[in-house]
């Protein structure tokens, strides 16, 4: 049973994918959505945020972005959400096997606004999106990262008060409801 809702989780949001277009795409990012609204991953690069965004359904899952049409591991340093309903968690980390491992970093946060869009989520402006070292240094946990999106938890290998190099190593988007 556990297989079939796992098999027929995948194929909904499969088939949600190629209904809504939300695949990554350069620059072309939706303006606005009819369903759950989206997560848009990019990285900080040399001139500013890379025009190749990654572009996941704000639909709860396990993503590994690997996996995900036009998504790349490991190339990710910065996130905003786009109408994304109240009260869903996104875990971040690097373990490339999408397993609650904690060998590896992982950032934790809640949308708390009904519906949450970051500020300046039409824009390609470094400045507008939310990065993970932002999110990592926000104390305590439970405190607000940006207008509609609470920080609940960090986790690292190790010495956790060291920031950890967020720098391509970004592997894994779990996005769930407690």
């Amino acid at each position: 049973m556990k297989y079939f809702k796992k098999t027929f989780s995948s194929l909904g949001i499969g088939f949600y994918l190629l209904l809504t277009g939300c695949t990554s795409q350069a620059v072309d990012i939706p303006e606005t959505t009819s369903g759950p609204g989206y997560i848009v991953l990019s990285e900080v690069e040399t001139y500013g945020v890379d025009p190749e965004h990654c572009v996941i359904p704000a639909v709860p899952g396990t993503y590994m972005l690997n996996q995900l049409t036009g998504c790349y591991t490991d190339d990710y340093d910065l996130i905003r959400f786009n109408e994304v309903d109240s009260g869903l968690s996104v875990k971040i980390m690097d373990h490339g096997k999408c397993t609650d491992n904690k060998d590896n970093w992982a950032i934790e946060m809640k949308t708390v606004k009904q519906p949450t869009t970051t500020p300046g989520a039409d824009s390609n402006a470094p400045s507008d999106w939310i990065s993970f070292q932002r999110i990592w240094a926000t104390e305590p946990d439970g405190a607000v990262i940006s207008p509609g999106v609470m920080k609940t938890g960090r986790w690292q290998d190790g010495n956790s008060s060291e920031t950890p190099d967020f720098i391509n190593t970004a592997s894994c988007v779990m996005i769930y409801r407690h």
